[in-house]
C-alpha cells in the first residue's frame, strides 16, 4: 500500500461524508461534522456550495455506480449499530482500518472508554496530524495501533498497546476486507473470536466473491473491479452471495445479521429511486460465541 494511495482513499470517504453532513438536518443520511476537517485543499474546493456538491455526487455515481450513497448509508448504519452497543454498555472499541473515521471524537460516550484505532502506518500518520490540528492534541482515550494487516497479527499489536481481552468489546471494520487476502481476514476474525470478552460483537462490510471472478451481474461491479485492479489497492477478497451466515458461523460467531442495498435504501433513502446504493457491497454484524 502506497502512502499517497492510502491517504487518498481515506480522504475520498471523508468527502462523501462531508457532502452529506452539509445537507439540512431533515435531509441528511449521516452526520459527521468532523469529516470536512480531513479534506485536503483540493477537496475543500468541491464543497464550497450546494451546486458544486451536487455535481460531485453525480460525477462519483457516473464513475462508480451507487458509491456515494453506499458510503453515507454505511456510515449511518454503523453509527446506529454503535449506539445500540453503547446502550448495551460496551467497555472497549476497536476500529480496524480506521482511515479518517471520526467516531472516537464525535460520540461523547466513547470519550469515557478506550478506543483503539488500527490502521496502516501511512494513513495513521496522516490521521494523527489531522487530529492534532482539529483538537489541539491527541486525546487520551484513543490508542493508535499501526499495523499492516497483510504482515502482522492483530492480537499481537492490540495486546502490545494495552487491549484487554476480557472486556465486552465492539470491533468496527469498515471498508477494509475487500483489499485483504483470505488468510488475513480469517486471522483477524479468529483474533476477535478468541481475544474478546463475553457479549463482544463485530460489524464489517465486504464485497461479493463473484466480483473477483468477473461473474457479478450487479451494476458497476465489473467496471469498478477493473479500475481498482490498476491501483495499488485492488479487490482481493469477497464472500459468496447468500453464504455470509455459514461463513460467520464457521468462524465462531452467532446472532448474524446481513444487510444489503435494499435494506439500506428502505431504512435511509425511503426507497427514493434517484439515489442508488451499490448492490454488491454488504454489511454484516454478529456476536462472539
Amino acid at each position: 500500500m502506497k502512502k499517497e494511495k492510502s491517504s487518498k482513499t481515506a480522504v475520498q470517504m471523508a468527502l462523501s461524508r462531508t457532502i452529506e453532513s452539509l445537507k439540512k438536518e431533515e435531509e441528511r443520511i449521516c452526520d459527521d461534522p468532523l469529516a470536512k476537517d480531513f479534506l485536503t485543499p483540493k477537496y475543500k474546493i468541491l464543497i464550497q456550495n450546494k451546486l458544486l456538491r451536487n455535481s460531485v455526487v453525480k460525477i462519483i455515481d457516473q464513475l462508480f455506480i451507487g458509491h456515494h450513497y453506499y458510503v453515507v448509508a454505511r456510515t449511518r448504519y454503523i453509527d446506529d449499530f454503535l449506539q445500540e452497543c453503547i446502550a448495551n454498555e460496551i467497555q472497549q472499541v476497536v476500529i480496524m482500518g480506521a482511515g479518517f473515521d471520526s467516531r472516537a471524537y464525535r460520540f461523547d460516550y466513547l470519550k469515557e472508554i478506550t478506543v483503539f484505532e488500527v490502521d496502516h502506518p501511512a494513513t495513521m500518520s496522516k490521521k494523527k496530524e489531522k487530529i492534532q490540528k482539529i483538537l489541539g492534541s491527541l486525546p487520551n482515550h484513543v490508542v493508535y495501533v499501526p499495523i499492516d494487516f497483510l504482515k502482522e497479527k492483530l492480537s499481537d499489536k492490540l495486546v502490545q498497546c494495552g487491549y484487554n481481552r476480557k472486556l465486552k468489546s465492539l470491533f468496527i471494520w469498515e471498508g477494509t476486507t475487500p483489499y485483504l487476502n483470505p488468510e488475513s481476514v480469517d486471522d483477524t476474525l479468529a483474533c476477535i473470536s478468541s481475544y474478546s470478552g463475553k457479549g463482544s460483537s463485530i460489524i464489517f462490510d465486504y464485497i461479493l466473491k463473484s466480483v473477483l471472478d468477473k461473474t457479478c451481474k450487479y451494476k458497476g461491479a465489473k467496471r469498478e473491479f477493473a479500475y481498482m485492479k490498476k491501483t495499488s489497492e485492488p479487490f482481493t477478497f469477497g464472500i459468496e452471495e447468500y453464504k455470509i451466515i455459514p461463513f460467520m458461523e464457521e468462524r465462531k460467531f452467532n446472532n448474524i445479521v446481513s444487510v444489503g442495498s435494499d435494506d439500506l435504501k428502505k431504512i435511509y433513502l425511503k426507497n427514493d429511486k434517484t439515489m442508488v446504493i451499490k448492490e454488491w457491497w454488504r454489511i454484516v454484524h454478529a456476536n462472539v460465541i
